[in-house]
């Protein structure tokens, strides 16, 4: 995002002060959260290409290692991610930065940047959703023309300010397609509504709690069929906190919300993309993928997380 690129920068040069700003009343409030998802790895993804940066959507194959990730200057890439035996990610080996393409099937440029969600479809095809210009599109491959998804809620999406429209997509296994916005589309509120398309219909069918400053960054369904949500919040000099949310939806309700996971500020770098996937102990596994804001204080990096019962 071109605004959080700014805030991107402080926080980096910050991180490299972080043990003299940490207040020593932080640990305790975040444990407070008892987490249900242990940290199993973080891995620093370095590409050589100067499209590579500021990943925001991100997805993975049941398998947790081929993946498509979406970047905020619209180009996507796709590769295989190489684990030890424990799972560990060893390295992200992956294919050249392709240029996303607008509806007329030129690269897009300009107001049609920041690709934020991404959700895997059938086959080739994944959706993307955007927020300066606020939509979310089809693509029947990387090499064919976006096609519009949102049209019948492009209204709602247009009340919402740049930077604060779809950050995350997610899509259940009988092909439902979730979106969740950055900011509430009703401030005030208190809520996160969440759209879905069924069918080519879009509803809003329920509404998630917004917890002060924390934002919706990215979201997937897991093998277990429950809806994972990631959150950011920013600290200032610190840095960012993450969390993680899950919740069951059973027809156009939701609940049995849970905190699995939530981090002291600055202990990861802003993770935005969120995929799960059974992990090689049998156990549903979750990896996040940090945007770097193309800052040189800042790292692209890949964290797994194992949910435990």
């Amino acid at each position: 995002m071109r605004l959080r690129s700014r805030l991107g920068l402080i926080a980096g040069f910050a991180l490299g002060l972080l043990p003299f700003f940490v207040p020593s009343h932080v640990p305790a409030l975040s444990r407070s959260v008892a987490p249900r998802a242990q940290v199993q790895g973080v891995f620093h993804w370095t590409k050589d290409d100067p499209d590579f940066g500021g990943l925001s959507g991100f997805d993975l194959g049941p398998d947790g290692r081929h993946f498509r990730a979406v970047t905020d200057r619209g180009h996507t890439v796709t590769g295989t991610l190489t684990r030890d035996a424990e799972g560990h990610v060893t390295g992200a080996p992956s294919g050249p930065m392709t240029a996303l393409r607008n509806a007329r099937g030129k690269p897009v440029k300009g107001k049609e940047l920041d690709a934020e969600g991404l959700a895997l479809g059938p086959g080739d095809s994944f959706f993307v959703s955007y927020e300066l210009d606020h939509r979310i599109v089809l693509y029947p491959d990387v090499d064919r023309p976006a096609a519009l998804w949102s049209g019948p809620i492009a209204r709602d999406l247009n009340t919402l300010y740049i930077n604060e429209g779809v950050e995350a997509l997610a899509r259940n296994e009988a092909g439902d397609l979730y979106a969740i916005t950055e900011r509430s589309l009703a401030p005030g509120t208190g809520q996160y509504p969440v759209l879905r398309c069924r069918n080519g219909q879009w509803t809003i069918p329920f509404h998630i709690r917004k917890d002060g400053n924390w934002m919706v960054t990215g979201a997937d369904f897991g093998p277990d069929g429950r809806l994972y949500v990631l959150e950011r919040d920013f600290w200032g000099f610190v840095g960012f906190k993450t969390r993680i949310r899950r919740f069951v939806i059973d027809g156009d309700s939701i609940g049995q919300e849970q905190i699995l996971f939530s981090s002291l500020a600055g202990q990861f770098e802003n993770l935005e993309g969120l995929a799960a996937w059974t992990g090689p102990d049998g156990a549903i596994w979750l990896t996040a993928v940090s945007d770097d804001n193309f800052s040189p204080f800042q790292k692209t990096t890949l964290v797994d997380f194992r949910v435990t019962e």
